[in-house]
């Protein structure tokens, strides 16, 4: 072993992978998928290659291989697998290369590590240009303040050397990928596998609007006198109809109103007030015919 190698304990391995410490053991204990150094209190430390490992391992579980077919492969085994996995899945593609990826960062001893280490294309873009990912590097201590994610959206990824943990935690509750400095080959790539895999993906199209019913046919006045008429009919089916529409007449107005005090429940309300609408016109076809059977009102 290389006494100058870094080594990382299993919650610093937890947080790199985004993955829970229990699981991390259970994938030690009984599938054996690496073998941590032990110090003499126990502690387990991982090295470079074995955070490399797990991240390899951890992706193509994620694709859908299982952990027990995994775990007895050595690394170049689990990259044939992932290779072969790439080669299965991916798409037909053009003879045109892949379009590189748009990264927006303004320190160049990043953009050269990542150059070296990052296997796509990568296209460097200068500030205020369009972006997939927003890359900062903070060399110097890290002030305790609230933290603003970039404009525009990217997914934002951050290393950080001197920070005390209230500054990290502010990074990541404004939607931060945290990586703390000094960072080894291993911890770099699974920063940037993170980065990568929760890329935004834009919003789906909002649906065009639904076709707005026409105003009501009678004033509640009318359904009024329609819901008092007496008729020969034995189901009263006028005064049934009249109160139905008087009661969904009611709604719609309501459902209306609902919609222009806010944003939280707007959508929605929208959709009852054009339902009930629909169901409003509907009801109003039913009335009509019903009232020109018992001669209520004149056809045409």
């Amino acid at each position: 072993m290389n006494p100058t190698e870094p080594r990382y304990r299993s919650g610093a391995v937890a947080r790199m992978l985004r993955m829970p410490v229990a699981t991390l053991r259970v994938w030690e204990r009984r599938y054996g998928v690496c073998a941590p150094q032990l110090t003499p209190s126990g502690q387990r430390l991982y090295s470079g290659a074995d955070v490399q490992r797990l991240a390899l391992i951890q992706q193509l579980v994620a694709h859908g291989h299982a952990i027990g077919t995994l775990a007895p492969l050595d690394t170049e085994a689990l990259h044939a697998v992932a290779a072969t996995h790439a080669a299965t899945t991916a798409r037909p593609r053009t003879p045109e290369a892949a379009a590189p990826l748009r990264v927006r960062c303004a320190d160049p001893r990043l953009r050269e590590r990542l150059d070296a280490l990052v296997d796509q294309p990568l296209q460097w873009v200068g500030p205020g240009e369009a972006a997939a990912l927003h890359l900062d590097r903070h060399a110097r201590l890290l002030p305790d303040a609230p933290a603003q994610a970039p404009a525009g959206g990217p997914r934002w990824g951050v290393l950080v050397r001197y920070a005390a943990a209230p500054a990290v935690a502010a990074l990541q509750a404004a939607g931060a990928e945290v990586l703390r400095e000094p960072a080894d080959e291993a911890a770099l790539r699974a920063w940037w596998q993170r980065l990568v895999a929760t890329r935004p993906t834009l919003p789906p199209p909002e649906a065009p609007p639904a076709a707005t019913a026409p105003p009501p046919r009678w004033d509640q006045a009318t359904l009024e006198a329609f819901a008092g008429l007496s008729t020969t009919i034995a189901c009263e089916c006028p005064r049934h109809l009249a109160e139905l529409l008087i009661q969904l007449g009611q709604f719609e107005a309501y459902s209306a109103d609902c919609a222009s005090r806010g944003p939280e429940d707007a959508a929605l309300h929208r959709h009852l007030q054009q339902v009930s609408g629909q169901a409003r016109v509907l009801l109003e076809d039913a009335l009509a015919r019903v009232a020109e059977a018992e001669g209520l009102i004149r056809s045409g």
